[in-house]
């Protein structure tokens, strides 16, 4: 157990609270815009009870990935 919360601590260790502008609007901040590389075509994709914000050429490149990689992890949470 404390593996796996050790892991959700370190996955989430930068999440923040997004504040809406005057039109409802979502506001990345900056420093995760520059982290993820979101510029121009971005993805929402839901993750559970999250969603995740993805460049769009980099969520193609993760899907290419190993899908035994996935399923290793995917074994190790609980969300």
């Amino acid at each position: 157990q404390e593996q796996k919360r050790a892991a959700l601590r370190h996955l989430f260790s930068t999440a923040e609270e997004a504040p809406l502008d005057d039109q409802g609007r979502i506001l990345i901040p900056q420093r995760l815009r520059d982290y993820a590389g979101l510029k121009r075509d971005v993805l929402v994709v839901g993750a559970g009870a999250h969603a995740e914000l993805w460049n769009k050429r980099s969520l193609s490149a993760a899907e290419r990935a190993s899908q035994k990689q996935y399923a290793r992890l995917s074994e190790t949470l609980d969300i």
